[in-house]
């Protein structure tokens, strides 16, 4: 799970051991897309538009552009992520 590579990568950080990959501090902001859409957009790389749906939004799908990309926010690399056609 994402919180075990982020809380293994701490333990080695804190114990000197020397690891290949992102520190757990990075892992954990590449994790998080609504955290790195963020500090994309205010470091200025351009980004798609995009809209942030919490579970509980209600929200009209007449609002959303298709064609379009439905991803959790907070899985590692492409988990949960399908092709649907509507």
């Amino acid at each position: 799970s994402n919180l075990f590579f982020s809380s293994f990568r701490s333990l080695l950080e804190l114990m000197d051991i020397p690891f290949i990959g992102s520190s757990s501090q990075r892992t954990v902001l590449a994790m998080n897309k609504t955290m790195t859409r963020s500090m994309m957009i205010e470091c200025g790389i351009p980004c798609p538009p995009g809209k942030i749906i919490f579970e509980d939004t209600i929200f009209n799908s007449d609002d959303i552009e298709y064609p379009c990309v439905v991803k959790p926010t907070t899985t590692e690399n492409s988990r949960n992520f399908f092709k649907r056609r509507f």
